[in-house]
């Protein structure tokens, strides 16, 4: 006899900012404090060529945002290689959903400081390969 699904697993569910926790190439980053993308189709090409590009935010603390993955202190950020983001929400009933975004190459790199400011921040563009959608994880 067949087990029944519970019926948590069977209903739409939400997350919020803080269920979200985001890895760089499996490495947690607790740093990052936002992250977007946007699919656009180019219409010029014959073929519909896709382009994905996407900004992530993240507060400043002891050191670079990306500094795990500069091999040198004077490395720039356009010079990183390709990673992968994994990025995993888990809400308060425990229900579980993933998403990635692949190969992501950083084109540009911005920050500020003011007195004005509590945080400071650290903010990139990229492009990438590929999104794979969120998808729920039922166990």
């Amino acid at each position: 006899m067949a087990t029944k699904e519970p019926v948590v697993a069977r209903t739409y569910t939400s997350f919020s900012g803080m269920d979200i926790i985001a890895s760089i190439n499996g490495e947690r980053i607790g740093e990052i404090q936002g992250i977007s993308y946007n699919i656009s189709k180019n219409p010029w090409y014959k073929l519909g060529k896709r382009t994905i590009t996407g900004t992530m935010v993240f507060i400043i603390f002891d050191r670079h945002a990306l500094y795990h993955l500069l091999k040198e202190p004077i490395t720039y950020v356009d010079e990183i290689p390709a990673f992968d983001i994994s990025i995993t929400g888990q809400n308060e009933v425990g229900q579980v959903c993933t998403m990635s975004i692949d190969k992501v190459q950083i084109l540009t790199e911005g920050q500020g400081i003011s007195v004005d400011d509590i945080i400071s921040q650290q903010a990139f563009t990229f492009k990438a390969k590929g999104v794979m959608p969120w998808t729920p994880r039922i166990e």
